[in-house]
Order: C-alpha cells, then sequence, then structure tokens
C-alpha cells in the first residue's frame, strides 16, 4: 500500500505530501501534530495491504458470479426466442430483454408496436379510481423520454420508407 494511504489511514486531516516510494520523501505540511513515526506508517502499510490482499478472493468470486450472471442471463435471451435484431437493438440491457422475452415481446417489431407507457406503467381511472397499470420495463427506471426514444429508434428500423 502506498504511503499516503497509510498516512490518511492513521490521520484523515494529515496535511502530507510523499516525493517518490520511500519514507524519506515524506514533507508535512502541517508539521505532523500527531507525530506519525515511520514505523507507525510501515505498520500501517504491512496492515492496509494484508487487508486487500484478504478481500482479493471476494472480489475475485464477485467477477465469476458477474460472469455466471451474464451467462444465464445470455443463455435465458436464447432460450426466449429473442431475435437478433431487438437483442441488438440500442438501449436495451439484457435484463430488459428478459424481461421482454417474458412478455412474448420477441421481434423488433413487437416492440416497435408498443407505447412507452406500456413499458413505464401509467395510471388508468376505473370507475372513478385511479388503477396503477404496471409496465413491462417499470422496474429499470426507464423514463417516458427514454422510452420514447426506444420505441421510435425501432419504428425506424422497421418502418423505413
Amino acid at each position: 500500500m502506498d504511503i499516503i494511504s497509510a498516512i490518511l489511514a492513521l490521520d484523515p486531516n494529515a496535511q502530507v505530501s510523499v516525493n517518490g516510494e520511500s519514507l524519506d520523501g515524506i514533507t508535512w505540511h502541517d508539521g505532523n501534530p500527531n507525530n506519525i513515526t515511520n514505523d507507525q506508517i510501515t505498520a500501517k502499510q504491512a496492515e492496509l495491504q494484508a487487508d486487500y490482499d484478504a478481500k482479493q478472493y471476494q472480489r475475485d468470486r464477485a467477477k465469476e458470479y458477474h460472469q455466471k450472471d451474464l451467462e444465464e442471463i445470455s443463455k435465458k435471451i436464447k432460450d426466449l426466442g429473442l431475435e437478433n435484431d431487438l437483442i441488438n437493438h440500442k438501449g436495451l440491457t439484457p435484463g430488459m430483454l428478459v424481461t421482454l422475452g417474458e412478455q412474448n415481446i420477441l421481434k423488433l417489431s413487437d416492440f416497435a408496436d408498443l407505447a412507452s407507457d406500456e413499458l413505464t406503467g401509467s395510471l388508468d381511472e376505473i370507475k372513478g379510481e385511479k388503477v396503477k397499470i404496471r409496465g413491462y420495463l417499470e422496474d429499470f427506471a426507464l423514463s417516458k423520454k427514454e422510452a420514447d426514444e426506444l420505441i421510435m429508434s425501432a419504428r425506424d428500423k422497421i418502418y423505413k420508407v
């Protein structure tokens, strides 16, 4: 771990700079009011490095799980039968594609025929009461503008004049 990180872990308010990788290159701009010693810095560096090394396993596992999730999502997209033009439509994430496939929206033309409210959700009034109508992609926090842009770009591809 670098010297600055060790010093700031010992004293977050330290005003210091380091020239190079040596403890001899430390310049205390605040006069080192906590009298941090080189031995303390070296010990803190070792502690921070040990902590970083111990967490490497967690970082590696997180990458593996992320890769596995991506592979599972890709397989699910394929199993749902989504067509490549929809899969490759700019702005749709793998999660969105799975959700659309589960709603039997498998082709870009199916997507182009949607209204933005069908993606984002809307409120309707039934017998004088407001009712929430859930959108297919509501869980993805898609704005109405973003939904409109996705649909219009799909229509541009499908209904070329």
